[in-house]
């Protein structure tokens, strides 16, 4: 049987549990999107107040409709996203996330309390956020594993720095 070159057990609180899924989120693709639904609108806003005839008018004003409504869920999707992941790991009453973290020479192995092991391989790990508490593991787009700084063992962040630089380089 394999033996992980390190183990953490981690406990995050909420605070920074929100702090680390917003590490992890692409905003500036919505942020994006929403600028150009707001440019359609502004636009659409401009037409109507500077168009002769009302024939027209309900082009835009459907054009200003659907900017504003697509430009909405564009700004609030970072906040939705946190929110439902925090209502998922702290609606059974917990305080904190628990995570049990394994790294392996290939992968790393991480459960959150249930007993469900999830697995990412190094070449999945897109980035590592480092905030002073915290430490973030980003996989597939999102924030997937939170280590209390204070729960590390020595080695691990340059054992994880190595390794992503040696799939990088590959």
């Amino acid at each position: 049987m394999e033996r992980p070159r390190f183990k953490v057990d981690s406990r995050v609180t909420e605070e920074q549990l929100r702090r680390g899924i917003r590490t992890g989120q692409r905003r500036w693709a919505a942020w994006v999107f929403a600028a150009v639904c707001l440019c359609a609108a502004a636009f659409a806003l401009y037409k109507i107040f500077t168009l002769d005839s009302f024939d027209d008018m309900y082009i835009w004003i459907v054009c200003l409709l659907v900017g504003g409504f697509a430009a909405y869920p564009a700004f609030t999707a970072g906040r939705r996203q946190e929110n439902q992941i925090c209502s998922e790991v702290f609606g059974s009453g917990d305080k904190e996330l628990r995570q049990s973290i394994r790294f392996y020479e290939d992968r790393i192995v991480f459960s959150d309390g249930g007993g469900r092991n999830e697995t990412i391989t190094y070449p999945n790990v897109q980035k590592v956020p480092e905030l002073d508490d915290l430490v973030t593991i980003v996989a597939g787009n999102r924030a997937r594993v939170f280590m209390n700084r204070a729960d590390m063992p020595d080695g691990v962040l340059d054992f994880l720095c190595g390794k992503m630089k040696q799939q990088s380089s590959a």
